[in-house]
């Protein structure tokens, strides 16, 4: 299991998860923080409840960020273990 890719657009945060295993159900826990003057503030945590299908797929978590520079981290739990993780930096 892993996460290869994010996306942010207006509808939310778009992330690409791989999955050579049976099919399953799994939590994607998305995390902000907002950065600025060398500091980092959370500014929401978002955890959506995925059916993980078995190769590539997208799943697309709803989130709404005002113009600004943010650490995004996306972690994909199945039966309460953290499978993959990734850390990210986007500007919107």
């Amino acid at each position: 299991m892993g996460i290869s890719d994010l996306r942010y657009d207006d509808s939310g945060l778009s992330v690409r998860v791989s999955n050579g295993g049976e099919a399953r159900e799994a939590a994607l826990q998305v995390t902000v923080f907002r950065m600025k003057d060398l500091a980092q503030e959370e500014v929401t945590t978002v955890i959506d409840t995925v059916q993980l299908a078995r190769g590539d797929h997208e799943y697309t978590v709803p989130l709404s960020l005002p113009p600004g520079s943010y650490k995004i981290y996306v972690y994909l739990i199945v039966d309460n273990d953290r499978k993959a993780s990734v850390i990210r930096d986007i500007t919107v």
